[in-house]
């Protein structure tokens, strides 16, 4: 690390015709135990660091972090689910568990609201105020057991709106792809347009392409 930290100060220094350090601090490293709630716990504090900084109001909200990359599925999501899957201990018992990502996502979830709710200064205790989330916000995610409403994953995923192409429930979505299909601007192999949007509970809603995949045009 300090010879990767040294190479980034020497290469901004002369692209930005600086001197002087460049990282605010030295290099720090935490040994963990591999339990779930050490790992769940440094985690959760890595996530809720741009609330508590004042950067954002919700985790999700900030790009680039590994929790909003898992929700949001971008290229990397499936990385993020299975590093959250692994923390959250899902492969103890069944190791096809892991890639669970809807029971991940919730557990995790409202953990991490739970953790990261706002706190008022306590002189009792000497507690000092901490940024969060307001605690009606906190009691909504916990009273749906960390599930996402169709609204707020829509938020998350919002390639569905600009590469989804058509959104809407499954007949729709097939009915302008035949449409589409017999004008010729649509791909004549294929033999269906709607496809399940995946990584929430969306209801009925389809979309015409399959965001597991690259999104091309």
């Amino acid at each position: 690390m300090k010879s990767f930290k040294q190479r980034i100060t020497s290469y901004m220094n002369k692209r930005l015709k600086r001197r002087g350090t460049f990282w605010e601090g030295r290099y720090k490293s935490v040994l963990i135990e591999g339990s779930e709630m050490a790992l769940l716990t440094v985690a959760a504090y890595i996530d809720l660091n741009p609330v508590r900084a004042g950067l954002v109001k919700r985790p999700e909200d900030y790009r680039w972090c590994g929790y909003s990359e898992a929700i949001s599925g971008t290229r990397g999501a499936q990385l993020a689910r299975k590093g959250l899957g692994q923390i959250m201990a899902e492969c103890l018992s069944d190791d096809e568990l892991r890639t669970d990502w809807r029971r991940t996502m919730n557990r995790y979830r409202q953990f991490l609201y739970e953790e990261g709710e706002a706190r008022e200064a306590n002189e009792i205790t000497g507690e000092g105020a901490r940024r969060g989330m307001e605690g009606q916000k906190v009691e909504a995610v916990v009273e749906r057991g960390g599930a996402m409403t169709i609204p707020e994953a829509l938020r998350c995923r919002v390639r569905y709106f600009c590469d989804g192409a058509i959104l809407g429930s499954a007949g729709f979505v097939e009915g302008v792809f035949l449409r589409e299909q017999a004008n010729g601007r649509a791909d004549p192999t294929r033999a269906s347009g709607a496809r399940r949007m995946r990584g929430a509970r969306w209801g009925e809603l389809h979309s015409y392409r399959d965001l597991r995949k690259d999104v091309v045009g």
